[in-house]
């Protein structure tokens, strides 16, 4: 009986929005960094 409760409380929590958003951010980052130094690598 513990379990749904516990279910649609992680349902209903904002953090895997934030989550998401932060995951998003990172990963958007890292790939202009990665751009950065790959484009900085040829030029060198």
């Amino acid at each position: 009986m513990k379990q749904p409760a516990r279910l649609h409380k992680i349902k209903e929590a904002p953090l895997p929005t934030n989550l998401e958003w932060f995951v998003g951010i990172g990963t958007v980052a890292v790939a202009c960094f990665g751009l950065i130094t790959i484009i900085g690598g040829a030029l060198l």
